[in-house]
């Protein structure tokens, strides 16, 4: 393909069409899937029934803008999760899906940060900010960004690197992250079904890989842009007696976005 340019203008596009030039913040939710990635019950089926988690009442909330307080929740994922059953052992109880990012998390840990910038919305954003480079392939054009602050273990930055199709939507982000047993490990996000959501283009699918394994993925079903309540969406509830925790911290891509999650936690 061409070398490399700049990408502003392709990313300009990008965050018009999708409505993201005037988004801070954004709430959505649906159901979602997690599988057990690594050491799972089923090793080469992440999402296999013996190993997939239902989130029922999937809700994902990000805030984009700047916060005085870093100690601050950037991003929240929860839900009602289902998890699944084993042959011969009797059915589990419900749990609880917690995902809480702070804004000091984003700013040192490349593992909690990815789900805010693996998200199309973050992503635009993130490419904005950092100097982007864009190529075309597949009638597409590749846009790809290093964030400012964060670098590997070895010293090297991390790289984001987004795909935009036809209609200026993010159809796919990818990044690598540290893995003990893998080395450099791919993490990819795919967004699909695209609907306008109270003016943002929002995706109504999205499917985590890792190590081109699907682990994770989302029907979003609704979505609310710069939510009136925001602060009462990142604030976790009291901790309950007697039900089942999720994932806390992560490491790894939720969405996800909340998008399962590379090894520390689960996305969102």
């Amino acid at each position: 393909g061409a070398a490399p340019q700049q990408a502003s203008s392709a990313v300009a596009a990008a965050s018009k069409a999708m409505g993201a030039d005037s988004l801070n913040s954004i709430t959505y939710s649906g159901t979602a899937r997690n599988g057990a990635f690594g050491q799972s019950k089923a090793i080469g089926m992440p999402l296999g029934p013996v190993n997939t988690t239902v989130i029922n009442m999937y809700t994902r909330t990000i805030n984009f803008g700047p916060s005085a307080d870093r100690a601050a929740l950037v991003s929240r994922a929860s839900g009602t999760t289902q998890p699944p059953t084993v042959p011969g052992v009797p059915p589990p109880m419900p749990g609880a899906f917690n995902q809480n990012i702070t804004g000091m998390q984003v700013d040192t840990n490349w593992n909690q940060a990815l789900n805010v910038w693996t998200t199309p919305w973050g992503f635009l954003k993130g490419a904005a900010a950092n100097n982007a480079t864009v190529r075309q392939e597949g009638g597409q054009q590749v846009v790809s960004f290093s964030p400012a602050n964060l670098k590997s273990p070895s010293g090297q930055p991390y790289t984001v690197t987004g795909y935009i199709d036809k209609q200026n939507l993010v159809s796919k982000v990818e990044t690598r992250v540290e893995n003990a047993v893998v080395g450099d490990l791919l993490v990819e996000f795919d967004y699909s079904n695209y609907k306008n959501m109270n003016g943002v283009q929002v995706p109504g699918r999205i499917v985590q890989r890792q190590t081109g394994m699907e682990t994770f993925n989302a029907d979003i079903t609704a979505a609310t842009p710069n939510p009136s309540n925001l602060t009462a969406l990142l604030t976790p509830p009291p901790p309950t007696a007697g039900r089942g925790g999720g994932a806390g911290g992560r490491g790894g891509g939720g969405a996800a976005h909340a998008p399962a999650a590379p090894p520390g936690g689960k996305l969102g």
